[in-house]
């Protein structure tokens, strides 16, 4: 279920994306170019992570899971392990996710700007 919930989470995400690229400097004038810079990597590294976190972490368990089974050497303790890693990158990401998010919005809040 999680699954479900992350693919559409990443799908949102994934339209934002082309709003954030196209987002220029020229747009915000009373914005120092280099904090808008700053800004707009921020903000593209916290939905590269969340789309990390949901679509890329699914795509490599089930890579593994392929692998391990055509491999013969599928155990419960072998899944148990490969979900407890995959948990462990979840949160990691979407811990750095937060930590670029949050930054992109002190920086957004500071200059007045308007999310995409």
């Amino acid at each position: 279920m999680i699954q479900i919930i992350l693919l559409i989470v990443g799908i949102v995400y994934l339209f934002r994306l082309p709003k954030l690229r196209g987002t220029k400097a020229e747009q915000y004038p009373e914005v120092p170019e280099e904090k808008f810079k700053e800004w707009k990597d921020l903000e593209l590294r916290s939905v590269y992570l969340v789309l990390w976190a949901g679509w890329g972490l699914f795509v490599i368990e089930l890579f593994l899971g392929v692998l391990l089974a055509a491999a013969g050497g599928v155990t419960e303790d072998t899944l148990v392990v490969i979900q407890i890693i995959m948990f462990v990158l979840f949160f990691i990401l979407l811990i750095l996710a937060s930590i670029a998010g949050s930054k992109a919005k002190k920086l957004r809040t500071e200059y007045g700007m308007n999310a995409p």
